[in-house]
């Protein structure tokens, strides 16, 4: 499965959910950013010695970016790519 597909997948059951419709504002997914933070950092407290958080909560704080770039018709994978591209030839 590519990553556009994962995107639509996780939207598609974020709707379905009920946690996102079409009057969901840029803060709404904004303070949803926020409180996925705060998970990742509460993460932290309970993790193992394998690890120093929960990546389960950082993929979280991926995918709400990534939901709310597709609610407003973003297409994501071509954002990262050409992100990634600049961060290569930043010179700092």
């Amino acid at each position: 499965m590519n990553l556009k597909e994962l995107i639509t997948r996780n939207y598609n059951a974020t709707v379905r959910r009920g946690q996102i419709s079409n009057k969901t504002t840029v803060t709404d997914f904004l303070n949803k950013i926020d409180e996925e933070v705060a998970e990742l950092k509460d993460s932290r407290k309970t993790c193992s010695n394998i690890y120093p958080f929960d990546p389960l909560e950082a993929i979280d704080i991926i995918l709400v970016n990534a939901t709310m770039l597709h609610h407003y018709g973003f297409d994501v994978e071509s954002l990262l790519t050409k992100k990634v591209e600049i961060n290569e030839t930043r010179k700092d």
